[in-house]
């Protein structure tokens, strides 16, 4: 097979170089090439020849329900899935044969839209339709379930704090985002919808995306059901920083479903509910493209080294993403 032209400008030995994990793929390269490690992973992430030879390497069967959220742990190794069926699920994607899948029977009542390892040993979180929002962490091989009972309305999306371990946000339909610390006590919020424990901003709309900029982590970009995005400093509620309203169809407000930031904190991409993914220069505040997988190659460097293409949220009513058209 002809060399990946990426790679014809480095000098390469007869060794035989140890795995590169790609995306969390193990990636045996034939030859030991002098490349940096993080620029060997960008280069093969773009390489058409790799992507032509992948296939699927296993089929994680467990769930009853639709699976509707991922998270990949810090170790690459450990995946957590969330489900319609109402259960959490920590797959050894290594091991598989050797470690049956953990399955954890939440107390959700609602279908589970987000999940998420947290910065803290053996703990993680999870968000449903019921507006309940879990912390759970594995001790002696037990689940310690800790509930906060805030939101009234479906939980879309909760985002573990880089800098506080402690801390998580999470955001609703109810319109509120809130910011809960593990090492405080909360009252039931349901029965008091003005309660400010945990209440991080009031959007007055529903919230349905989020996004922590991974270069300013006090920087959080907030998506809601009118098509505008919001980018607020966590120290500075009380102001935005910025008010972008995306152009959609016939200017009719949509749902903002998903946010991811680039590795510089620049740039956002922005999935709408039935329309483009939009890629936003946020240092101008401008627009730069809706569209098609081939405008928006160039953004694909800008994702973080971890980064997979932006999953979709599925909501009550919304059966556009199955069938033989589905994206």
């Amino acid at each position: 097979m002809e060399e990946p032209s990426f790679l014809t400008s480095y000098r390469r030995t007869k060794n035989e170089a140890p795995p590169y994990f790609v995306n969390r793929l193990p990636i045996q390269c034939r030859y030991e090439y002098q490349m940096p490690r993080d620029v060997l992973q960008k280069e093969l992430r773009k390489s058409l020849e790799l992507i032509q030879r992948m296939a699927i390497s296993d089929s994680l069967s467990s769930h009853t329900g639709c699976v509707n959220t991922l998270d990949w742990h810090e170790d690459g190794r450990h995946l957590l899935s969330g489900s319609d069926d109402h259960s959490l699920i920590i797959w050894d994607t290594i091991q598989q044969g050797a470690a049956a899948p953990f399955t954890i029977k939440t107390e959700h009542q609602g279908n589970i839209f987000s999940a998420k390892f947290l910065h803290q040993p053996d703990a993680f979180v999870s968000a449903s339709g019921d507006g309940l929002v879990i912390r759970a962490q594995l001790a002696e091989g037990l689940v310690q379930q800790r509930p906060f009972k805030c939101h009234t309305g479906t939980t879309y999306r909760v985002l573990p704090l880089v800098d506080d371990a402690a801390s998580f946000i999470s955001c609703s339909e109810d319109s509120t985002v809130r910011l809960f610390d593990v090492r405080q006590e909360y009252s039931n919020c349901k029965e008091r919808p003005g309660c400010p424990h945990s209440l991080l901003v009031n959007m007055e709309k529903a919230v349905s995306a989020m996004a922590l900029n991974p270069a300013r982590p006090f920087d959080l970009a907030i998506g809601c059901s009118d098509s505008t995005i919001t980018l607020y400093d966590r120290r500075k509620m009380d102001k935005a920083l910025n008010r972008i309203r995306l152009q959609t169809v016939k200017n009719m407000p949509r749902r903002i479903t998903s946010l991811q930031y680039d590795r510089r904190g620049s740039q956002l991409l922005a999935n709408v509910l039935a329309e483009k993914i939009q890629l936003l220069d946020l240092r101008v505040g401008q627009q730069l493209e809706m569209g098609t997988a081939k405008k928006l190659q160039d953004a694909k460097e800008l994702l973080p080294s971890d980064a997979m293409p932006i999953k979709r949220l599925r909501l009550r009513g919304d059966w556009s993403d199955t069938g033989k058209r589905r994206v």
